[in-house]
C-alpha cells in the first residue's frame, strides 16, 4: 500500500499528483520479482460505499479494483468494485482473519 497526498483543497475531493503517480509506476517497473497496481481504496468521509459520479468520470484503470470505504452510516461499509467505461461493477470481498 502506498499513502499519497490530496492536491484537491477541501473535504469533498481527492486528488493524487500526477507526477507522483507515474514516478510510482516507474519504480514499481524495476521491481523484481514485478509487481503492479492492482487497485486502489479511498474513504466518503459521510457518504456511502458507492463510486460517486466523480470516482466513475475519474476511472482510468478499468482492469483495478476500487475499494470504498463509507462512514456516513451508522457504522463503517467497505465495499469493492470495478469501475470503467462508464459502469460500476461490484465484486465480493472475502473477509479473513489473520
Amino acid at each position: 500500500m502506498v499513502a499519497m497526498e490530496n492536491l484537491a483543497r477541501g473535504t469533498t475531493r481527492f486528488r493524487i499528483d500526477p507526477a507522483a503517480h507515474i514516478q510510482l509506476r516507474r519504480t514499481i517497473r524495476q521491481v523484481v520479482p514485478p509487481i503492479e497496481i492492482r487497485g486502489v481504496y479511498h474513504s466518503h468521509p459521510s457518504g456511502t460505499a458507492w463510486p460517486s459520479p466523480s470516482d466513475v468520470r475519474e476511472a482510468y484503470y478499468p482492469d483495478w479494483v476500487h475499494l470504498i470505504v463509507g462512514l456516513g452510516g451508522p457504522g463503517p461499509r467497505v465495499k469493492a468494485f470495478r469501475v470503467g467505461d462508464g459502469r460500476v461493477t461490484p465484486l465480493a470481498i472475502e473477509w479473513a482473519s489473520l
